[in-house]
C-alpha cells in the first residue's frame, strides 16, 4: 500500500503565535534574503525534529515508491516557487534524495499558481490554489495505483488552473 508522511513546514514561523520567534529570527538571520530569495516572512520551515522523524520513518519504510510527502511550502525550487520555499528545504531534499527509493511524490501547495518537476525520479507536484479563483472551484482528485510496475498517481484535475497527469513511479 501507499503511506502519506505529512511534515508541517509551518512549524518555525514568524507568522505563529504558538512558535517561538527567536527559532524563525535564527532562521533569517542564518540567511540573508539578498543571498537566499526564499527567506521571506511569508515562509516557514519544518525544523529539526521533523526532519529527524522524517529520516526515521523512511529508514523503516520497506517498499519501494510507496511515500507520498505533503507539506504546506514547496521544497523543490523551479524558477517559479523560488520565493515561495519552505525555508530549510535544502535540508528537507537531502532526506528525501538519500531515501529517494523510498519516496515517490512530494505534495505541497502554498505557491498558488502550482508548479510540477521531478528530480532523481521523485515527483513534486505544488496543487494551485482555489484562493486565487474564489469564484470557481478547484481540486484535485489522486488514484493511487499499485497494480504492476511502476507504482503509478492518476491526478484528476477539476476546475481552475488544474491538470490531469501520471506520475509514475
Amino acid at each position: 500500500g501507499w503511506v502519506v508522511f505529512v511534515l508541517d513546514t509551518t512549524e518555525i514561523a514568524l507568522y505563529d503565535a504558538d512558535a517561538p520567534p527567536e527559532h524563525a529570527a535564527a532562521y533569517l538571520q542564518a540567511q540573508p534574503i539578498e543571498s537566499a530569495p526564499h527567506m521571506q516572512t511569508y515562509n516557514s520551515a519544518a525544523g529539526p525534529s521533523q526532519l529527524t522523524a522524517l529520516n526515521t520513518f523512511l529508514s523503516q519504510t520497506q517498499t519501494p515508491k510507496s511515500v507520498i510527502i505533503a507539506t504546506h511550502h514547496p521544497i523543490h525550487p523551479t524558477p517559479h516557487t523560488t520565493a515561495h520555499l519552505a525555508w530549510d528545504h535544502p535540508s528537507i531534499l537531502t532526506t528525501i534524495f538519500t531515501h529517494k527509493s523510498k519516496v515517490h511524490t512530494v505534495l505541497s501547495g502554498h505557491f498558488h499558481e502550482g508548479s510540477y518537476s521531478q528530480q532523481e525520479g521523485v515527483h513534486f507536484l505544488v496543487m494551485p490554489a482555489m484562493l486565487s479563483h474564489p469564484d470557481q472551484n478547484a481540486f484535485s482528485i489522486l488514484r493511487l495505483s499499485d497494480e504492476g510496475e511502476p507504482r503509478t498517481i492518476h491526478v484528476d484535475g477539476c476546475g481552475t488552473k488544474t491538470q490531469d497527469m501520471i506520475l509514475k513511479g
